[in-house]
C-alpha cells in the first residue's frame, strides 16, 4: 500500500464517502459534492451537527469542511467530538482537521500516533504525512525506521514523504543517512534508488551526502 504524500486524511474522506457510488473511469467527488450527496449543507450549523451524524464518511467529511472553511468556533466543535469518537478513521479526520486549524489538540494525537509501534505502520506514515503537510517533521525518527522494511511499497511512502521535506533536520536521526545509503546500495529496485539518492542531498548530512556523491558520481 503505497500512501500518498499529498493528500492525507481527506483523500480518505471522500473515498469513503463515494465508495461504490462513482461510475467506472469517473473521478470522485470533491469534499463538497461528497457532503451534499449526504444531504449535508454546507453551512456551520449543519457541519455541526454532521458531527454527531451515525455515518463515520459524514462526521469525517464536516470535520474536513469546517477546517477547510476556517471557520472560527470549529476547534471547540471539533475537539468535543474528538472525545466521545470511537472510529479510527474519523479520529484521523478530526486530528488532521484540527492540525489544519493550528490546535495543538490535532497536533499532538497524530505525534503520539506515527510513533505508537503497536498501530499499523501504514496508519503510522499516515499520521506523518499528515503533519507533513502542516510543516510539521516530528514524525522523521520513527519513519526512518521503515526505510528499512522489506516491502517496497512502504519504502516509497517514507521516500516521498521525505522528499517533502525542505532541508535538514534538527532532529534527523543518526540513522537517517545509514538507511538512506543502504537503499541506494543495496538490492532496491532503480526508482527507489533513485528516490533514496534525492532524498540524501534534500536531508542527509554533510557525510552522508559526500558518501553518495563519491560513489555516484554520476548522479551529481
Amino acid at each position: 500500500m503505497m500512501i500518498s504524500v499529498k493528500f492525507g486524511s481527506i483523500a480518505l474522506i471522500v473515498a469513503s464517502m463515494v465508495s461504490g457510488t462513482s461510475a467506472s473511469g469517473q473521478a470522485p467527488p470533491t469534499l463538497k459534492e461528497g457532503l451534499s450527496r449526504l444531504g449535508i449543507s454546507l453551512n456551520p450549523t449543519s457541519l455541526y451537527a454532521a458531527l454527531r451524524d451515525p455515518r463515520p464518511a459524514a462526521r469525517s467529511g464536516a470535520a474536513a469542511e469546517l477546517a477547510e472553511m476556517k471557520e472560527p468556533g470549529a476547534i471547540s466543535q471539533i475537539e468535543s467530538a474528538m472525545t466521545r469518537e470511537k472510529n479510527k478513521e474519523v479520529l484521523f479526520a478530526f486530528a488532521q482537521s484540527l492540525n489544519s486549524l493550528g490546535d495543538s489538540a490535532g497536533t499532538t494525537w497524530l505525534e503520539r500516533y506515527c510513533s505508537k509501534t503497536a498501530e499499523a505502520i501504514e496508519d503510522r506514515i499516515r499520521a506523518a504525512i499528515d503533519l507533513q503537510l502542516s510543516g510539521n517533521y516530528t514524525c522523521l525518527s520513527a519513519m526512518t525506521e521503515f526505510l528499512k522494511s522489506k516491502d517496497p511499497a512502504i519504502q516509497q511512502s517514507v521516500l516521498l514523504y521525505m522528499l517533502h521535506i525542505p532541508t535538514l533536520q534538527a532532529n534527523s536521526p543518526p540513522t537517517l543517512g545509514p538507511n538512506l545509503l543502504n537503499i541506494v546500495n543495496g538490492g532496491a529496485t532503480d526508482y527507489l534508488r533513485h528516490l533514496a539518492g534525492m532524498v540524501v542531498m534534500q536531508i542527509g548530512d554533510d557525510t552522508t551526502r559526500l558518501s553518495y556523491k563519491s560513489q555516484h558520481p554520476k548522479q551529481n
